[in-house]
């Protein structure tokens, strides 16, 4: 557990000093990765033990079933990354109350 929030201190630390721009186009597939990614890292803080295999297999899995969904949303015209927004959002939440009720033994 110390290297995952050691881990997540230096990714934090990295992307803050490093300045990288993209088209503004792709700001719908990236803000649904980010959300992908912390809910993976709050998945493999939670548990007790993590087989790494899986968990980048499920975390690609989850990325590209999303990117798919709202690629499809945006060629129908309907806003169907809201409702992945929406499901990764609520999944983090539950995640981040299961690792505080870890951490303070709830």
């Amino acid at each position: 557990m110390f290297f995952s929030i050691l881990g997540l201190i230096v990714g934090l630390l990295i992307g803050i000093n490093l300045t990288i721009t993209y088209s503004t186009v792709f700001t719908l597939y990236i803000t649904i990765s980010i959300l992908i990614l912390i809910n993976g890292i709050f998945r493999i803080l939670i548990k007790e033990k993590v087989t790494v295999h899986k968990e980048i297999l499920l975390l690609t899995f989850e990325i590209v079933l999303s990117s798919i969904i709202a690629f499809l949303g945006e060629t129908l015209g309907i806003s169907l990354y809201l409702a992945v927004v929406l499901a990764f959002g609520i999944r983090n939440f539950e995640n981040s109350r299961e690792f505080i009720k870890k951490i303070i033994k709830y």
